[in-house]
């Protein structure tokens, strides 16, 4: 390794080779408070991140199952959303992750509703 990657934190890691490991690398930035490699990571890889966060908002199955790491995906998301809305005038991202809760939180108050009248008119 260069005088330079070991100044600027890239030693003995390699060069992230597709979306996913990119989400990590950010997801391990996040979960470790590193702001400095949150920030310099959502720079360096704005273009690939604005591209494949949607897909990322869809969580793997395999997720799904561990409630701790699904709170780590979690916060791994808002953490990336966060810092690209704060770093790099990016607020497209939270707003949709924003946007899905809110339509989530809808369509539970449809569905409560809906199940509310079915009862009292089975009454």
């Amino acid at each position: 390794m260069g005088l330079f990657n070991r100044l600027f934190g890239r030693v003995g890691r390699p060069a992230a080779s597709s979306p996913e490991a990119v989400r990590d690398l950010l997801f391990e930035a996040v979960q470790s408070q590193d702001d400095a490699a949150l920030i310099r990571l959502c720079a360096e890889h704005e273009a690939l991140v604005l591209e494949h966060f949607p897909a990322w908002l869809t969580v793997p199955e395999s997720v799904r199952k561990e409630p701790t790491q699904l709170q780590r995906y979690g916060q791994g998301l808002i953490g990336i959303a966060q810092c690209l809305a704060q770093t790099r005038n990016r607020p497209e991202l939270l707003q949709r992750m924003m946007g899905a809760a809110a339509d989530n939180l809808a369509g539970t108050e449809r569905s409560f509703a809906t199940s509310s009248r079915q009862v009292r008119s089975m009454s």
